[in-house]
């Protein structure tokens, strides 16, 4: 049968074929992958679509929690502490550690500045307590009328909690 079918034909035959592989090959294969890939393009982002649907609720309310108020450092006038009160100045201080959940391991009053020449007294602590809560104590420390200022702040991460060693000084009269 081939050997019936004229030379011009099978050339024209043999063109044709090689122009219908080609036109597969160029535009038909190179099309179906970047279907294919368009297809996982699509199901990845309706995967995050779905991501964002299921977070937003949680995005919200921790955006409202954000919303900070403003918050005022309580700044008291500076007053005077009395040098046979400095006792009762560290049982404040324990007090308020106490109160934030805070182990102080010391405070001590640093004995060259309890003579009378001095109008101020330099205290020591070290304290142990998570993050938060020694912010918060610190906080609650400015708000105290005698204490002058924070000299030395040191914090330090240990095994379970923070460690804070700080040296700061009171007003005495």
């Amino acid at each position: 049968m081939i050997g019936k079918i004229p030379k011009d034909s099978l050339i024209y035959l043999t063109f044709c074929l090689f122009g219908i592989l080609l036109f597969l090959f160029l535009g038909i294969l190179p099309s179906s992958r970047k279907v294919a890939d368009l297809e996982r393009d699509i199901t990845e982002i309706k995967a995050r679509i779905e991501e964002q649907k299921t977070l937003f609720p949680l995005y919200r309310e921790l955006k409202k929690k954000g919303k900070r108020t403003a918050f005022a450092l309580p700044l008291p006038a500076k007053k005077e502490l009395p040098k046979e009160k400095i006792e009762n100045f560290t049982a404040e201080v324990k007090k308020l550690a106490l109160r934030e959940k805070i182990e102080i391991t010391t405070i001590a009053p640093s004995l060259q500045t309890l003579s009378t020449a001095y109008k101020t007294v330099s205290l020591e602590l070290t304290a142990r307590g998570d993050y938060f809560p020694l912010r918060n104590f610190l906080i609650a420390l400015g708000g105290i009328p005698y204490l002058l200022h924070i000299e030395e702040l040191e914090l330090t991460q240990q095994s379970q909690a923070m460690e804070i060693k700080m040296k700061f000084w009171i007003l005495s009269g």
